[in-house]
């Protein structure tokens, strides 16, 4: 997926009103400024897609509050507050991903790095926080596949435990509890996919009512 589809993408989490309205506008702004970055080099693009994917999430998630059909404001606070904290939890991830990778000699020491072994937990982790994103336009959806993706990491990190483990000849005692710590992995996913899930009935209950 290149630059452009990934903005595309990130529409979709506009409400349609806005998109309909602003949507070409947008795309034709992104690929001028998108120009004007390749143009200084390979930072300054970096920076400019950083900055603007983070400024089209901040904004979406604006929109949805203020385009909420739903009439109980503790609903909407609800979903606001949801949608922050989860936008949170994955630059938080994706903190911990690029000093995992950076740094990975450094936090297993002996292992010779860990690519190789923790690779399927280097997918996965993304992929699940992407789906967090994918709930703040399809909360049903993106609520289900969001606790399938919390499975999914806590597996692949168990998986490049044992891995990294058995390269530092790590002591099987120590290695239960680092198991049983590593299922921490599925809370908060786990929590925001019942969240989600749960805003999915309450707006279903409240358009059947209406």
């Amino acid at each position: 997926m290149n630059v452009e589809n990934a903005y595309g993408w990130l529409l979709q989490l506009y409400p349609v009103a806005f998109r309909d309205e602003y949507g070409d506008e947008m795309r034709f702004v992104f690929q001028q400024v998108l120009d004007d970055a390749r143009q200084q080099g390979r930072f300054s693009l970096y920076r400019t897609l950083v900055k603007e994917y983070l400024s089209m999430l901040t904004t979406a998630l604006n929109q949805r509050m203020q385009a909420a059909p739903e009439s109980d404001p503790r609903l909407r606070r609800a979903r606001f507050v949801t949608r922050g904290a989860s936008l949170l939890l994955n630059l938080f991830f994706g903190w911990m991903l690029i000093r995992i990778m950076l740094d990975s000699e450094a936090l297993y020491p002996g292992s010779g790095g860990v690519w190789a072994q923790a690779f399927p937990f280097l997918f996965a982790l993304p992929l699940a926080n992407l789906m967090m994103l994918v709930a703040w336009r399809w909360e049903r959806l993106g609520g289900w596949l969001t606790i399938v993706g919390g499975i999914a990491v806590t597996l692949t990190s168990a998986y490049s435990l044992i891995i990294t483990g058995r390269l530092m000849n790590m002591d099987t005692q120590l290695m239960i509890p680092a198991l049983i710590a590593n299922a921490l992995w599925l809370l908060p996913h786990l929590l925001f996919g019942m969240l989600f899930l749960s805003f999915d009935r309450q707006g279903r209950r409240g358009t059947i009512l209406a």
